[in-house]
């Protein structure tokens, strides 16, 4: 089943998601395939997916087409494999205020430590390299695999998917290979069976996560971390839905701008 997270990551794809899930494996899907394309989004709804994701007992799969920025790198940590689109990229999460401002040092800290320690253990859990998962939203991490430096130290980690897919060592850096399309993921993956149509968000769906629905749902995570935080996101920075976007945190790309919708 081909489960499509385009956009934003929010508590709207979430409940999208999870119902997905559920009806699939009602139905004995045999496996599900998240057609991404995301910048990144809420922090609390991307913790939610990457768990209901670990919850399922079918072969679960990211295709990368052609995005999977900040917490969209995350998310397919939470599956077990991964597969990129001929030109694409993963990676680049570091915690901003919802407005670009950066984010008071200690609480920053705290944040990174936090979820670098539960994104590497998604990783591992779904064997994918822990060192990434770390890199992707630590930029004091440097990591090195077979004497070759990766990421350096300073640096925000993203890869491109060739550089996803390249072995080192006889093991794929991140990326299980590079396919054209969902179908050609199929083939390559040994897959049996028919393709299930992509599914789409209903109205009601869409509908559970409007401004009241979201505000009322904030990452509990963060909450605890600091009172200063009242909700917490991952995206890269292209467009900011945080409201009120002064007492939001996001996690983005250190380099891309921030831009606000509200």
């Amino acid at each position: 089943m081909v489960i499509p997270l385009r956009g934003e990551v929010s508590q709207a794809q979430f409940f999208f998601l999870r119902r997905i899930l559920k009806a699939g494996e009602a139905a004995d899907a045999s496996a599900f395939i998240l057609d991404m394309d995301t910048p990144g989004g809420e922090l609390g709804a991307a913790v939610e997916i990457l768990q209901a994701l670990l919850k399922v007992k079918a072969p679960t799969f990211t295709y990368v087409n052609p995005n999977a920025g900040s917490a969209g790198a995350l998310i397919a940590l939470g599956t077990k494999q991964i597969w990129m689109a001929p030109v694409s990229a993963i990676g680049a999460a570091a915690p901003v205020m919802g407005g670009g401002q950066e984010i008071p040092e200690t609480l920053g800290a705290k944040i990174v430590s936090y979820y670098s320690g539960y994104f590497r253990s998604a990783a591992e859990n779904n064997g994918h390299n822990p060192e990434i998962a770390e890199a992707f939203i630590n930029k004091e991490k440097a990591v090195k695999i077979g004497g070759r430096e990766i990421d350096k130290r300073g640096e925000l980690l993203t890869l491109s998917a060739q550089e996803a897919a390249e072995k080192i060592g006889g093991r794929p850096l991140l990326a299980a290979g590079i396919a054209d399309s969902v179908a050609d993921l199929v083939q390559a993956a040994g897959l049996q069976g028919p393709v299930s149509p992509r599914s789409r968000p209903s109205s009601s769906s869409v509908a559970s996560s409007g401004p009241t629905s979201n505000s009322n749902h904030r990452a509990s995570a963060c909450r605890d971390l600091s009172r200063r935080s009242a909700s917490c996101f991952f995206s890269q920075g292209i467009i900011s839905r945080a409201s009120p976007a002064w007492r939001s945190a996001r996690f983005s790309s250190s380099v891309w701008p921030w831009f606000s919708s509200n």
